[in-house]
């Protein structure tokens, strides 16, 4: 006869392989609802970490009346995300913490009011207790802040969206000259939505995605190549409403995933992961998205994985956003989520738990939606060893080998839980529910 425990465990693991089954992996999905967190317009999200402290910025792009909006830090605090600090925006997008010189600083994209895009990226710094106004960079609607580094100079590309008449505007690259951010780089973009930095071999690299020229959304977004003074025109790829580049390795090969999202009055296209061959970036698969928004890389347990944010397939915009995995050659579909017009998804660490934040625009009826953030759970896991995993158990800290119902609670009602003793009761209760469960099978 198997040990209860034993038994039990087996039990809801067998529910947990037989569920997969039958409804394509749901179960084994491994991402579970964690948090959720009100926005308006909810966009952009950016984790990052002060002194140890974890924190998350979210921006608030429109509310059904207004862009003017408060951009959200939370801090995490007793296991839960709770407002630590709230900055004035103007239809803001995008988010992006830095450090330089130990020094931690966040900039946002005010994209726009309601007359006018020629706004302006402001740069705020931590002065030890919150952040406050550090620096004002002009820019047309602008939608993407990237900082990197190369040797030792510090670096942020401002990709600009519009003007209020046109696509066809230049991004720019600002350069830290020790004491603020300084025009670097003027950049030739066509709706420009996304920079992206990446190193191959020492060498630097920066991907812009093109959105709309004016005329077409099919355009051909640009890879740049540092020659050490500057960034020049190194690839063009044909892209379809893009919005969105981001690199990885896998295996010590280089990819690059462009995120498409609209073209020729259709939502529903493929967006396209390139492959580095050592001289170029070629096409290496395609994922059919809807209004792909952005794409998130991350690794968890020795395991790849390539999730998109679906905005839209031209009927609703309550669509699910998929998360793929790496299987030997190419990614294959693992888990989905359900999201309402999703702008960004970013996968991020605390202490040893994985977490998956997604932001919720519009559902086509309001804009005051959740930002859901979704922790990683290993189905098969059985934290406190009663024999129930943590998937079902309502108990989760009965002590190792305790008798307990399927939803891991005791099943006798004395003081052990307390201090590991069983009295005279317990035990009858515990050899009645034996002979009991013994009857019914």
């Amino acid at each position: 006869m198997l040990n209860i425990r034993v038994e039990q465990y087996l039990k809801n693991y067998f529910i947990v392989l037989i569920c997969c089954y039958l409804f394509c992996g749901v179960c084994l999905a491994d991402f579970f609802e964690f948090q959720n967190i009100p926005t308006n317009g909810g966009y952009d999200l950016e984790y990052f970490t002060i002194k140890g402290d974890n924190y998350i910025a979210i921006t608030n792009h429109y509310s059904d009346s207004s862009y003017s909006q408060n951009a959200c830090i939370y801090k995490f605090l007793d296991s839960t995300f709770v407002v630590f600090q709230t900055i004035p925006t103007k239809g803001a997008y995008d988010i992006e913490s830095f450090e330089i010189n130990n020094e931690t600083y966040l900039a946002i994209a005010n994209g726009r009011n309601s007359s006018t895009r020629r706004l302006y990226c402001k740069i705020y710094k931590w002065n030890g207790a919150s952040f406050e106004e550090f620096q004002t960079i002009p820019a047309n609607c602008v939608i993407d802040i990237e900082f990197f580094r190369i040797l030792e100079d510090e670096y942020v590309a401002i990709a600009n969206l519009r003007s209020d008449s046109k696509y066809r505007v230049n991004s720019k690259i600002y350069k830290w000259n020790n004491s603020s951010f300084e025009e670097f780089q003027s950049i030739p973009s066509k709706g420009a939505a996304d920079f992206n930095f990446f190193t191959i071999e020492d060498e630097k690299y920066l991907a812009l995605a093109n959105y709309y020229n004016d005329s077409s959304h099919k355009v051909n977004s640009i890879i740049y190549k540092w020659n050490g003074e500057n960034f020049e025109d190194f690839q063009e790829i044909v892209t379809y409403g893009a919005k969105d580049w981001e690199n990885f390795q896998i295996d010590g090969i280089n990819y690059l995933v462009v995120s498409n999202m609209y073209y020729n009055n259709n939502y529903n296209i493929d967006s396209v992961i390139y492959k580095f061959n050592g001289y170029e970036f070629e096409e290496f698969q395609t994922i059919l998205t809807h209004g792909a928004i952005c794409s998130e890389f991350f690794t968890i347990d020795n395991n790849y994985y390539l999730a998109f944010s679906n905005q839209k397939n031209g009927q609703t915009s309550n669509i699910k956003s998929i998360i793929y995995k790496w299987d030997t050659n190419s990614f294959l579909e693992n888990q989905q989520l359900n999201t309402n017009t999703s702008q960004q998804i970013s996968n991020f660490e605390i202490g040893d738990q994985q977490f998956l934040a997604l932001s919720n625009y519009y559902d086509g009826f309001t804009r005051k939606l959740n930002t859901k953030i979704y922790i990683w759970q290993t189905p098969h896991i059985d934290t406190d060893n009663d024999g129930v995993i943590d998937l079902f158990d309502k108990c989760p800290n009965t002590f190792q080998n305790s008798i307990v119902y399927s939803d891991g609670c005791p099943s006798v009602r004395g003081d052990y839980s307390d201090n590991q003793k069983l009295d005279l009761t317990d035990c009858i209760g515990i050899l009645n529910e034996l002979i009991q469960k013994h009857d019914e099978n």
